[in-house]
């Protein structure tokens, strides 16, 4: 059951303990854990402690605001969050470095970085105060073609489950030598450690960037993706975006878009939108509409209320057949309010589906199956469940097992929850 937080507010102090803000994509389950924010890894470190001795399992967290992907397998009777662990600890712009504490917003780091003409590679939806720790472990890439955290997390300060605190990587990639354990804890959702703090690779800035949108039929879709695939432009995303996401466009089932953002110096991006446009029936979203038409893709990774998000692992060009298996067929998964986008020639898609229950999860898994690809599901809808989703393949399943075991023995972290979600 929950921690009681009048005990922990004598032991940890009343300005440390609360309740995350009330936001759609909290689940009910989280709503009114008592949550405790230690402000210094140290403190951190105590918390778990506290926990080890009590018997308590954990839900390690941010700001709260994607605890829709929190893995699901049992209860869990308090949070720690790292929101007051907000500091930047180090930047050296010379060398694109900047070490966090996990608590940092990606919009603080942003802003920072924007003075030096840098950013971070990965870009996930801020969304009001997102965390850098809380989109490392939840291993929100966004949109990004060529950058994912696990290409520029280079190092990391944890808490283990026996209230430890160890430190992996460097600050350069030559300094990591042996096993680079700080991999293991991007996209491990809180089953292996709490983050405390993040060394990480910036990219520079683009100085432009433009975005094409071309509204085709399905049937076109991906021969009209591979011409641009093959051809020697160089988008920094490249989508297949399907229902309702992109502001005042309306996309039926045989009606998709194909989207393409392209970033670089001026003269790099105009000759790319004009080659673009050359190869697709598309047209130039600029300014404005552009801008907020990428942050509603962005954003349309993101769980949603009442919806089943689910990640789908394809082959780079067949995301287009992963929308047909959502669509066709008298087991289609797609209903009204549903969404589609897939990242072509990477190879990963989000789906939002609405109405979804398990077995329509586990039809969907097999047609999937049958094209090579795999479906996660990350978020269930609050009347859903997760325990009934497609599992893990066995020999992955006993890999992360052993790991989880290594990591976190009594089980003080969330649990793996093999069915859905894993490190």
């Amino acid at each position: 059951m929950p921690a009681d937080p009048e005990r922990l507010a004598s032991i940890f102090g009343k300005e440390c303990v609360g309740t995350f803000d009330a936001a759609p994509t909290i689940p009910l389950a989280f709503g009114h854990l008592p949550v405790v924010f230690p402000d210094s890894l140290p403190a951190a470190a105590e918390v778990v402690r506290f926990a080890a001795r009590e018997g308590l399992r954990i839900l390690p967290a941010g700001a709260g605001e994607h605890l829709g992907r929190a893995t699901a397998g049992g209860p869990v009777d308090l949070a720690l969050s790292t929101r007051r662990l907000s500091g930047i600890v180090e930047y050296e712009p010379e060398d694109m470095v900047m070490i966090v504490q996990a608590g940092a917003t990606l919009h603080e780091v942003d802003s920072l970085a924007q003075a030096h003409a840098q950013r971070l590679g990965p870009d996930p939806w801020p969304g009001r105060a997102a965390t850098v720790g809380g989109a490392v472990a939840g291993g929100r890439d966004g949109l990004s073609r060529s950058s994912r955290w696990r290409d520029v997390v280079l190092g990391a300060r944890v808490v283990h489950a026996d209230g430890s605190l160890s430190k992996t990587g460097g600050k350069v990639v030559k300094n990591v030598a042996g096993y680079d354990l700080s991999k293991l804890y991007v996209g491990s959702r809180g089953t292996l450690a709490v983050l405390g703090e993040i060394n990480v690779k910036l990219v520079a800035r683009p100085g432009e960037s433009a975005f094409v949108v071309a509204v085709v039929e399905r049937s076109r879709a991906r021969d009209t993706l591979l011409l641009v695939h093959r051809s020697a432009l160089a988008p920094a995303a490249l989508l297949l975006v399907a229902g309702d996401v992109l502001p005042d466009t309306p996309l039926g089932p045989e009606r998709v878009a194909l989207c393409a953002r392209f970033e670089g110096n001026a003269a790099t991006v105009r000759w790319q939108v004009e080659a673009m446009l050359r190869t697709t029936p598309g047209e130039e979203w600029v300014g404005e509409r552009g801008r907020v038409a990428y942050e509603a893709l962005r954003r349309g990774l993101e769980p949603r209320a009442e919806t089943v998000l689910a990640r789908i692992a394809s082959l780079p060009v067949e995301v287009p057949a992963a929308l047909d298996c959502l669509l066709e067929g008298p087991a289609a998964a797609w209903r009204e309010g549903a969404s589609f986008i897939g990242q072509f020639g990477v190879g990963r898609s989000h789906a939002q589906l609405p109405g979804l229950g398990a077995r329509d999860l586990r039809l969907l898994q097999a047609r999937l199956a049958a094209l090579g690809a795999r479906l996660e599901v990350e978020r269930a809808a609050e009347r859903a469940s997760l325990s009934p989703s497609p599992g893990t393949e066995p020999v992955l399943a006993d890999l992360l097992t052993r790991t989880k075991n290594a990591f976190d023995p009594e089980g003080r972290f969330l649990p793996l929850g093999l069915g859905g979600g894993a490190p």
